[in-house]
C-alpha cells in the first residue's frame, strides 16, 4: 500500500519514507514524514501511530484511507500539508503483529503501558 502512495504534487515532493528504527526481531519499522516542502514556513508537528496494538487491524485500514487522503489533491489535505509536518508510524509493533498477537509485541508486554521504560533489551 505504502509504493501506491503519490510521492508528489505539483512537481514537488510531498511523502519521503525512512527506516525509524528495527524491531526485536530485526523487522525494519517505516516512518512516513508528509509536509509541502516547498513551504519554508514554521509548522507544526503532528505524530502519527498505527498498530500499536497488532489486533487492531482496522487502524491499518482507517490509516490507508487517511494516507491516500492526506497525499491527494483535495483542498484540505493541501492545507494541512503547507502548514504541518506529519510523522507516520504505520505499523508501531510489527512483531506482535507477524507472530499474530493480539495486543502485546514479541515479548508479551503490551507496549503502550512501558512508554517509560528504559529497558533497553526490550525496547531498543
Amino acid at each position: 500500500m505504502l509504493r501506491e502512495l503519490p510521492t508528489t504534487y505539483n512537481e514537488e515532493e510531498i511523502l519521503r519514507q525512512r527506516t525509524m528504527c528495527e524491531s526485536l526481531s530485526g523487522v525494519e519499522v517505516p516512518m512516513l514524514t508528509i509536509s509541502d516542502t516547498s513551504s519554508s514556513a514554521r509548522k507544526k508537528c503532528l505524530f502519527v501511530v498505527a498498530r500499536q496494538h497488532p489486533g487492531e487491524s482496522n487502524g491499518s485500514y482507517v490509516l490507508e484511507g487517511f494516507l491516500k487522503w492526506l497525499c491527494s489533491d483535495h483542498p484540505e489535505a493541501v492545507r494541512i500539508r503547507a502548514s504541518t509536518v506529519i510523522k507516520v508510524v504505520p505499523m508501531l509493533n510489527p512483531d506482535g503483529v507477524i507472530i499474530g498477537n493480539f495486543r502485546t509485541s514479541i515479548c508479551g508486554k503490551d507496549l503502550n503501558r512501558l512508554f517509560r521504560s528504559k529497558n533497553c533489551l526490550m525496547f531498543p
